[in-house]
């Protein structure tokens, strides 16, 4: 891939996350759409810890990563989904982070892919490939911050990218922080060269 490319790339992995917790934040509240809530409720499952366990293979093929760190096994259920593939295989029952994702992009921008990275995350970047030991991403929630970013591995875990995501409380919606109209703008936005939200009340992870 080539250096013109790989921005590129991060940036729209780092869009889709923002646009889904902008879904989150605009409909987990909102009774007056039952399904969309129901939606935004699931999906913020994923931004939460998860209590299963790496296997002793992986804890090896990590070199020392940190196991506590239960978000970065949750959110790459939600990463490593394809809801291109699964649009095409006829909506399989099975996999409901594929359906949510297309809850939140919706049909057409999912099956185009100059508009929608499906999955958004590679086997080689979420660390899903056994047989090589390559850098990959080590996912966490910063719940202080509007701003994530991405940091480089250290010495105790030398192919793992920290890549933190900023999922901070919603602040009050209004004029004076983000209004409901700016966050669903936002969630429809496919323009590849909008990578920032016009406000700055919700969070991105494009650093």
């Amino acid at each position: 891939m080539t250096q013109d490319v790989r921005p590129l790339r991060v940036w729209r992995q780092g869009k889709q996350l923002s646009q889904i917790i902008a879904y989150i934040w605009r409909w987990a509240d909102d009774e007056s759409e039952p399904k969309k809530r129901k939606n935004a409720l699931k999906l913020n499952t994923y931004f939460m810890k998860d209590d299963s366990k790496l296997s002793v293979e992986e804890l090896l093929k990590r070199l020392g990563n940190q196991t506590h760190n239960k978000c970065d096994t949750n959110l790459k259920k939600l990463f490593r989904a394809d809801p291109r593939k699964w649009l095409h295989d006829g909506k399989p029952d099975s996999d409901e982070a594929a359906e949510l994702l297309v809850a939140v992009f919706g049909e057409k921008r999912i099956n185009n892919p100059d508009k929608y990275l499906s999955p958004m995350f590679n086997s080689v970047e979420l660390g899903d490939e056994k047989d090589i030991i390559s850098p990959y991403y080590e996912f966490h929630i910063d719940p202080s911050s509007f701003i994530g970013e991405l940091r480089d591995p250290d010495l105790e875990t030398p192919f793992a990218f920290r890549y933190y995501v900023s999922f901070p409380p919603r602040p009050e919606l209004g004029e004076a922080t983000v209004t409901k109209k700016q966050l669903e703008d936002w969630i429809k936005d496919d323009k590849n060269e909008d990578v920032y939200p016009s406000v700055p009340f919700i969070p991105v992870t494009t650093t």
